[in-house]
């Protein structure tokens, strides 16, 4: 069902079978209106089930249920210069999605700028920059 007023959409899996089972959830993220890279939580158990084949493997016992919330995953909403020395970063995020900022010269070596678990979307970052700092790449990863 879905999508949700932030874009989400879930999937309900219940294994009436009197064994366990598994089976792989893939989503066509355009046919539901979300952007890739998407993200999938279970909402019941927790956690995310990993990914396999283009998709994430999904393992439940018998009688057992899941909910999963698939949306689309971090992304850079807007990049802001407030002030000179000052770039703002607001990145459209999955709530309660930890993640890490990280920054590089080269796009060889990343190291990492901050971590967080965002309780707001957009979560808001701002990075101080050298002055005459002329190249900076940035990637968020989870």
């Amino acid at each position: 069902f879905g999508p949700d007023e932030d874009g989400a959409v879930y999937f309900t899996v219940w294994n009436t079978a009197e064994a366990s089972r598994r089976g792989l959830l893939r989503v066509e993220a355009e046919a539901v209106g979300l952007r890739p890279p998407l993200v999938v939580r279970e909402l019941v158990r927790g956690g995310s089930p990993p990914a396999e084949d283009g998709g994430w493997r999904v393992e439940l016992l018998a009688g057992a249920v899941a909910l999963l919330c698939v949306e689309s995953g971090p992304r850079f909403a807007q990049v802001e210069l407030p002030a000179p020395e000052t770039l703002r970063l607001t990145i459209a995020t999955p709530l309660g999605l930890p993640q890490v900022l990280e920054q590089s010269r080269d796009l060889t070596t990343w190291e990492t700028v901050r971590v967080w678990d965002p309780s707001a979307n957009p979560h808001v970052v701002e990075v101080a920059l050298a002055p005459g700092d002329r190249q900076r790449f940035f990637r968020v990863r989870w």
